[in-house]
């Protein structure tokens, strides 16, 4: 998607620490959705003080922001609002939940999970970020 080297670490970075936010969430409240939406602006915070991360904390900001305006945590979304970077992010989380088994469901086939992704771009997803991970599947890439 034309990011750079150093894009790409920034990237990295936040996609491992995406949640590091919840670490500040007592756990008798991360299931409360009035607390829960604070972890990435919480775990923004936490990176933008370590300058190696720092430039990882936008995407980790805006890693649950929707093009709908709906997300959270502070509801941006209109055009170029959310970073690139934050909108991979969202589309690659969504990929790797659905393609995971876990506690509590199975993995979905990879059909059915780009069906999802597709159903909610405009909404959720950003169009083109689903459509380079769409063509990365059907690739085999992925």
């Amino acid at each position: 998607m034309g990011l750079y080297d150093g894009e790409l670490h920034d990237l990295h970075f936040a996609a491992l620490l995406r949640d590091v936010g919840m670490l500040k969430i007592p756990a008798a409240h991360q299931g409360d959705p009035k607390y829960f939406r604070k972890h990435p602006a919480v775990g923004s915070k936490m990176l933008s003080r370590i300058r190696l991360w720092e430039k990882a904390s936008p995407i980790v900001q805006g890693h649950h922001e929707r093009p709908d305006a709906t997300g959270y945590p502070s509801g941006v979304g209109r055009g170029d609002e959310i970073c690139l970077g934050a909108r991979m992010l969202a589309v690659c989380d969504a990929w790797d939940a659905m393609q995971t088994d876990d506690f509590h469901r199975s993995a979905i086939p990879v059909d059915e999970a780009l069906e999802e992704l597709a159903a909610h771009v405009g909404t959720q997803f950003d169009a083109n970020v689903v459509s380079t991970l769409t063509a990365l599947a059907q690739e085999g890439v992925l």
